[in-house]
């Protein structure tokens, strides 16, 4: 059975509903006693890869960032799962980068906010500022369908 045609973001958001945060990695390492400790930080230097599932049924936005902080390395992957309330065609890819600048990056960017947060106090060093990517600047940053993953340093 074939589903519904999509092509605008406002009817997409519609039929999504977020049901699960899923966390794939959470790693964080000290630099002093790997001997890293002469890698200079770059607060506003992180690897951000991007990645879209579609099924007729659900959309699983997911990404992956590793940055470089003052005090340690961290790498933290995160995906929002949206259950589609009723079956569709995969939408276009553009309408995939939308939804992706627009929804998915402003919500898994909040998680793995709090995971950097965290994992930073737990080895009791600085935190670093994780880089707020605006909607425009997403497109470095381009999502890519289903399983193949775009790395972009921001």
């Amino acid at each position: 059975m074939s589903g519904r045609t999509v092509n605008d973001l406002k009817t997409l958001q519609s039929l999504l509903e977020l049901t699960t945060v899923r966390i794939y990695e959470l790693a964080a390492k000290r630099k002093d006693g790997f001997g890293l400790e002469d890698l200079a930080a770059d607060s506003d230097h992180s690897n951000l890869e991007v990645s879209i599932d579609f099924e007729t049924d659900s959309l699983t936005f997911r990404c992956r960032i590793e940055m470089n902080g003052r005090g340690a390395l961290f790498a933290v992957d995160v995906a929002a799962i949206f259950a589609l309330s009723e079956e569709i065609e995969e939408p276009p890819a553009g309408l995939m980068d939308e939804f992706s600048r627009n929804a998915g990056l402003p919500i898994v960017t909040s998680y793995i906010r709090v995971h950097i947060q965290q994992l930073a106090r737990q080895l009791g060093v600085a935190i670093p500022v994780l880089k707020h990517y605006w909607p425009h600047e997403y497109d470095e940053v381009a999502a890519t369908h289903p399983a193949e993953v775009t790395a972009v340093e921001a």
